[in-house]
């Protein structure tokens, strides 16, 4: 988001140095309070670019090109997910009304096509949870086959929406 998941970027902190070291990451930190794009950018390599946000035709290539991601679980990010089949380390945010954020990453984590990871008190680290997706993405990846119903959604939406802005 716009504003930066802190907690989120606390989690890749505590594995930065793992991580920089087996995957090329383009980092979305956001803008907060808390410094987060200051005290990551130290860390700008070959491997890691921290940016404060992207634009939407970067998230849309990013998510077209790369072998992963990990993100909260919003409506919006939900609907990218599907719509790119990527898979996915899902960090829903906890405060989230209705929790809808744990309920879209219970819809792809319970296809097969993402991981859910919790902000705290998760026995594994983020590279390990990381790992386990990255070792099995092909599969989490032709998961999204059975989420088919949501991608339809998407495509009959921006159908409407075109015909309907057209003059």
């Amino acid at each position: 988001g716009s504003t930066g998941a802190h907690n989120v970027n606390e989690l890749f902190k505590k594995d930065i140095d793992v991580l920089i070291q087996k995957y090329q990451i383009v980092h979305q930190i956001g803008t907060s309070i808390y410094k987060d794009f200051e005290q990551l950018q130290v860390y700008q390599s070959d491997n890691y670019y921290p940016v404060k946000q992207l634009l939407p035709q970067e998230i849309a290539f990013f998510m077209q090109n790369s072998d992963f991601c990990i993100t909260r679980s919003g409506a919006n990010t939900f609907f990218l997910l599907v719509y790119y089949a990527l898979p996915c380390v899902l960090i829903p945010l906890p405060i989230a009304p209705n929790d809808e954020q744990r309920k879209h990453a219970q819809v792809i984590a319970s296809e097969g096509a993402g991981i859910i990871m919790e902000e705290s008190g998760s026995p594994d680290t983020l590279s390990q949870v990381s790992e386990k997706l990255y070792v099995s993405r092909t599969a989490h990846k032709q998961a999204y086959q059975k989420l088919s119903q949501y991608k339809s959604l998407i495509i009959s939406g921006a159908t409407l929406l075109t015909a309907i802005t057209q003059p």
